[in-house]
């Protein structure tokens, strides 16, 4: 499955209302209920063929997020990035890295069906860390809060803990999260 994150910056509409919006402008997005059982909110789908399309492999689970919703923090849209070959807006590689490690941090430390989705998480942050720090991406970019920074400096120094082999440590550092934990802890396998 594949799924998109939407993140909308300064909007004065909740998520719920944004799918609608969506859904009533284009027929290939479309709205299915949650599987969390009694959820209030629908999960956005898009499919070129609509709703309803029987090659279900084809459909993107679009996720609309705000500022605020699972700790994602506001930037300023300069940060915004273009440079991109769909040239497509994109939030800093910061960000993204930081949101997707964040997502590793709540997922492990889950007890229902989303921690099976932990492994994914690590294998990704393991490919986008250094990526990050190859691309000169640092803390002192100024680009994201130093609330939100220091909140994910917890999530960074659990997720060093619990991957020593996968060598993160050195990009870490060099995108500028320096206290670190010691990597001699019971380290969790990707497989």
């Amino acid at each position: 499955m594949q799924d998109v994150d939407v993140l909308i910056l300064n909007s004065q509409y909740g998520q719920e209302e944004i799918k609608r919006m969506i859904t009533r402008k284009n027929p290939c997005f479309y709205l299915v209920d949650a599987k969390t059982t009694a959820a209030d909110w629908k999960v956005l789908w898009n499919h070129p063929r609509g709703e309803g399309s029987t090659k279900r492999s084809a459909a993107i689970k679009i996720d609309i997020l705000l500022p605020g919703i699972m700790e994602l923090p506001s930037f300023n849209p300069y940060w915004i990035n273009y440079h991109n070959s769909l040239k497509l807006p994109t939030a800093p590689l910061l960000l993204v890295l930081l949101h997707k490690v964040r997502g590793w941090s709540k997922r492990v430390n889950s007890a229902d069906h989303h921690y099976e989705k932990h492994r994914q998480d690590a294998s990704d942050v393991a490919t986008l860390a250094p990526l990050a720090s190859q691309m000169g991406v640092t803390i002192h970019d100024n680009v994201l809060s130093d609330e939100f920074i220091e909140s994910a400096s917890v999530w960074v120094n659990d997720f060093i803990a619990a991957y020593p082999n996968l060598r993160t440590q050195y990009h870490w550092r060099k995108i500028g999260f320096t206290h670190m934990p010691e990597t001699h802890y019971l380290a969790l396998a990707i497989t």
